[in-house]
């Protein structure tokens, strides 16, 4: 036992302490075609062990419930225009209005969702999202990438919160499903209503008068 814990350097009650065998989480994996098995289980766990630490916090902090809108999505017919709807209908609920979004760690966090921040030392995974005990948790899994791809990142898999909770996630499904969840963070970060009033023209070419 002693050489476990100085191998794994964990703390003795890390591996005293009962465990919730019932606790489970289906995540929203974007490259489960390359993603080894070993890492999806590794990642996994640490959303459980995360949602552990929530549950002892809650004994002293009051954490905010989860506010995410439930809505109607068919990932198998939906349009492109449902999606931008849907976004825009998450950030009406949410109070956001139409403009920039400044800090969408703590809008995110202020509507339930734990937000983790930490290197799980995995190339295939960016970001990953699920449902651990009723409660939404969302896991960046490097957390110096850039802040413009960090939001994306956040709004991806909100996306998915918001849209697939009851899509089966396979080999199949798979493409289709980041397409939408990557038609939802560019609407939710920039509504088509606000670019097409704010952007005059998407050429990169240099334009004189």
């Amino acid at each position: 036992m002693d050489a476990i814990i100085r191998l794994t350097r964990q703390p003795p009650a890390f591996f005293t302490t009962p465990r919730d065998k019932e606790a489970q989480v289906t995540p929203f994996w974007r490259s489960l075609k390359r993603m080894q098995l070993h890492n999806r289980n590794r990642i996994a766990r640490r959303m459980i062990w995360a949602s552990d630490v929530v549950r002892y916090l809650e004994r002293f902090i009051d954490f905010p419930e989860p506010n995410i809108p439930s809505v109607e999505f068919d990932h198998e017919a939906a349009e492109l225009d449902d999606i931008e709807a849907i976004a825009n209908l998450v950030r009406d609920h949410w109070g956001l209005g139409r403009g920039p979004i400044h800090d969408l760690t703590e809008i995110i966090e202020i509507n339930g969702i734990t937000v983790l921040e930490e290197d799980v030392e995995c190339e295939d995974m960016d970001a990953v999202s699920g449902w651990v005990r009723g409660r939404p948790f969302i896991l960046l899994g490097d957390p110096n990438v850039p802040g413009p791809r960090k939001n994306f990142n956040l709004a991806h898999e909100l996306g998915h919160l918001v849209l697939h909770a009851f899509a089966t996630l396979d080999a199949k499904t798979l493409d289709r499903i980041e397409a939408q969840a990557n038609r939802f963070a560019s609407a939710f970060l920039m509504p088509q209503e606000s670019f097409s009033s704010d952007v005059l023209g998407i050429s990169l070419r240099l334009q004189t008068h």
